[in-house]
């Protein structure tokens, strides 16, 4: 929750921010790459019970 404190950043940090990611490598494929690489995901998931009854 205090993330959600302060000031939002302004034009010029957003530009540095951007300069940051764009910085790293591997960054210009994020959006070839598949979400979950080697797992698949059929919609629906399924949670073991963290408290079993009995």
């Amino acid at each position: 929750m205090g993330a959600l404190r302060g000031s939002l950043p302004d034009n010029s940090m957003r530009t540095r921010m951007v300069k940051h990611m764009e910085s790293l490598p591997g960054f210009d494929k994020l959006l070839q790459t598949p979400w979950y690489p080697g797992k698949t995901f059929n919609g629906l998931v399924r949670l073991r019970n963290p408290r079993p009854i009995g």
